[in-house]
């Protein structure tokens, strides 16, 4: 049988537990229903893994990622909404120590 996790807010738990019949994993601390008919319908609260980087850990906590012990994580719908800054905490900037000129190098 296969546990299917959802990221399900706080504020929406009571409904969609009777709703759906969901579960709660005490050891990883997530929301699963057993049926795949029911998490084809909560599209919204699939867990999606997120690229993260140390640096930007803080403004991934602020949006509402959470860190599962091995990754950071939010819900579908969590991403769509914050897509453009979670796509942007895994970039690296470039960052060029030489200094630019206009000049040539003459040989």
């Amino acid at each position: 049988m296969t546990n299917y996790k959802l990221m399900i807010p706080f504020d929406k738990k009571d409904f969609l537990k009777s709703q759906y019949k969901l579960k709660w994993d005490n050891e990883t601390k997530m929301w699963y229903t057993t049926s795949a008919s029911t998490y084809n319908k909560l599209l919204d609260y699939h867990v999606i893994d997120l690229l993260v980087r140390y640096e930007n850990k803080d403004i991934a906590k602020k949006l509402g990622a959470k860190w599962n012990g091995s990754a950071w994580i939010t819900s579908r719908l969590n991403y769509n909404t914050h897509k453009p800054i979670y796509d942007s905490l895994n970039n690296t900037p470039s960052v060029n120590n030489e200094p630019e000129t206009d000049e040539e190098e003459t040989v």
